[in-house]
C-alpha cells in the first residue's frame, strides 16, 4: 500500500506535489482546531438552551401563581358575601324562584 503510494507521487509534478503538502500540512491543523472548538461551542448552546428552557418555566409558573392567586381571592370574595349565598341557597331550595327574582339575581351576580 505504502509502495503504491510513493509510486503515485512519484509521478506526479512538483507542482503537484508542492500543493499535496500545502493540502496535507493545512488539513491537521484545521483538524486539531475543529476538535478543540467543537465541544466548546457544544456545550455553550447546550448551556444557552437549558437556561433558556428554566426561565421560560419560571415565568410559566409565576403566571400560574398569580392566576391562582386571583382565582382564589375572587373564591374568598364570592364565600365572604353573604347575600350571594344567601340568594343561590334560595334559589336552590326554593324551586318556586320568580321571574323578578330572577332577574336581581341576575343583575347581582353579573358584575
Amino acid at each position: 500500500m505504502i509502495q503504491k503510494i510513493i509510486h503515485i507521487y512519484a509521478g506526479k509534478t512538483l507542482h503537484q506535489k508542492i500543493r499535496i503538502a500545502i493540502l496535507i500540512f493545512s488539513v491537521f491543523p484545521l483538524i486539531c482546531l475543529a476538535g478543540i472548538t467543537i465541544p466548546f461551542i457544544y456545550k455553550n448552546q447546550l448551556g444557552k438552551t437549558q437556561k433558556d428552557a428554566i426561565e421560560e418555566l419560571q415565568n410559566r409558573a409565576n403566571i400560574m401563581s398569580n392566576e391562582m392567586n386571583t382565582i382564589e381571592l375572587m373564591g374568598k370574595t364570592v364565600c365572604s358575601d353573604t347575600s350571594f349565598i344567601t340568594e343561590v341557597g334560595e334559589a336552590v331550595i326554593d324551586k318556586n324562584f320568580g321571574e323578578y327574582k330572577r332577574y336581581i339575581f341576575k343583575k347581582a351576580v353579573i358584575f
